[in-house]
């Protein structure tokens, strides 16, 4: 039996809708670490704190029978996890999972994603959070030249 919270990587993005179908826009919107809850299809970005709709897969079967719903145009949804291995988190973001399944456990529930932020908003948050992430990292990496 499936545990019911999980932390993997995710793409939280909208889909396009075109012609002959939708696809996710995976370009334009990063991964994100995020905590599962396999009970309620939800997943929460560990970084933000918002909840979005998670679709298991994105077989054209599912998708029509299931999941065609949480689909609507310009409404981000979770989607494609890869594997995250709980020895590859730092424990600063381990303690933040832990923090949301403690939450989530209490019955509490997190803010829609959708709801909060609009696309361009939740593009410009992500890029600001990869780039004080990358700032962080440039500064250790220079911390670690003087000490040679």
């Amino acid at each position: 039996m499936k545990e019911r919270y999980d932390v993997q990587e995710v793409h939280i993005c909208p889909f396009e809708f075109e012609k002959t179908g939708i696809r996710p826009e995976l370009e334009k919107y990063p991964r994100r670490l995020c905590v599962f809850d396999n009970e309620r299809k939800k997943v929460i970005d560990i970084n933000n704190k918002l909840e979005y709709d998670y679709i298991e897969t994105i077989s054209g079967l599912y998708l029509i029978n299931s999941s065609i719903e949480k689909i609507k145009e310009s409404k981000r949804v979770a989607i494609f996890p890869t594997v995250t291995f709980l020895s590859d988190l730092d424990s600063k973001t381990l303690s933040k999972a832990q923090a949301i399944i403690k939450y989530l456990e209490s019955g509490k529930k997190y803010p829609d994603g959708n709801t909060a932020l609009n696309n361009e908003q939740y593009l410009e948050k992500v890029k600001e959070e990869e780039k004080s992430l990358k700032q962080k990292l440039s500064k250790v990496k220079k911390i670690g030249k003087i000490r040679k």
